[in-house]
């Protein structure tokens, strides 16, 4: 006598997915129909798995034209010909499943597509970036040759400015080249003041100070450009309220230097 079928390990098995999704052999095909009549808890099982599969496919799929349309019924006739079924679940299948693969496969390329394309941005992005700092180092790299043409200049005069008792371990220099009439100042060591203070440089010209400006105390203003004065006597800096004042504080005097 034939032993009773197992539904629950049966169902377990995965065999009425693959009934379902029409990958199951001719002869696992008979075999199933056969127990499908037999016993209705697997009739119901397949029924689940179909509603199921018919809710997937309608969820994702599109439209497709006429003639993909007709392209892809021809194939799915002459491939459902070859496959016996009684169910008219099996009749839709493979249109269903043609079209939410066309769905899916759509919504990966529009992700591919947006992901080439943030891609695409940031490398653009970045070449950008690259091209700024390659012409940044371009002008740094001219400037410094700038620069050391300049300091190699035998005109030119080094002006030591040194700290005063209101700060003993400052230091300054100024480089002066009355040819080219150029002079830079190079802060080798000052305290860094208060955010409300600037320091600010004089030129003495005939006894009397000259401003030459303020700066603050940063990479930047390690070595600068100043402002051109014909015969000074000497160059200063004071400690001065932000944006500097007219003359200068003698008592926040920091460094001095003489020519």
């Amino acid at each position: 006598m034939k032993e009773s079928l197992d539904i629950k390990k049966y169902i377990e098995s995965g065999i009425l997915e693959e009934y379902a999704l029409g990958l199951t052999s001719h002869e696992q095909n008979i075999e199933i129909l056969e127990n499908l009549k037999k016993y209705p808890e697997l009739r119901q099982e397949l029924s689940q798995i179909e509603d199921s599969l018919e809710a997937y496919s309608n969820m994702y799929a599109k439209p497709m034209s006429p003639e993909l349309k007709s392209k892809i019924l021809d194939n799915i006739f002459s491939i459902k010909a070859k496959i016996p079924t009684q169910n008219s679940w099996m009749n839709k299948l493979p249109y269903l499943l043609a079209t939410a693969s066309f769905a899916l496969l759509g919504v990966w390329l529009y992700n591919e597509n947006r992901n080439l394309q943030d891609q695409l941005d940031q490398n653009i992005k970045q070449n950008q970036e690259l091209k700024y700092q390659a012409n940044q180092d371009s002008l740094a790299i001219l400037d410094c040759n700038n620069q050391l043409n300049y300091f190699k200049n035998s005109n030119l005069q080094r002006i030591i400015l040194k700290g005063m008792p209101k700060s003993p371990e400052s230091i300054a220099m100024v480089y002066y080249d009355s040819v080219s009439q150029r002079s830079i100042l190079d802060i080798i060591s000052l305290p860094q003041p208060s955010p409300e203070k600037q320091y600010q440089l004089w030129a003495i010209v005939s006894g009397k100070p000259v401003d030459l400006g303020v700066f603050d105390l940063n990479e930047k203003s390690k070595m600068i450009e100043i402002k051109f004065i014909d015969r000074p006597q000497a160059f200063a800096i004071t400690l001065e309220p932000k944006g500097g004042l007219p003359s200068p504080t003698m008592e926040q005097l920091f460094v001095l230097g003489q020519i």
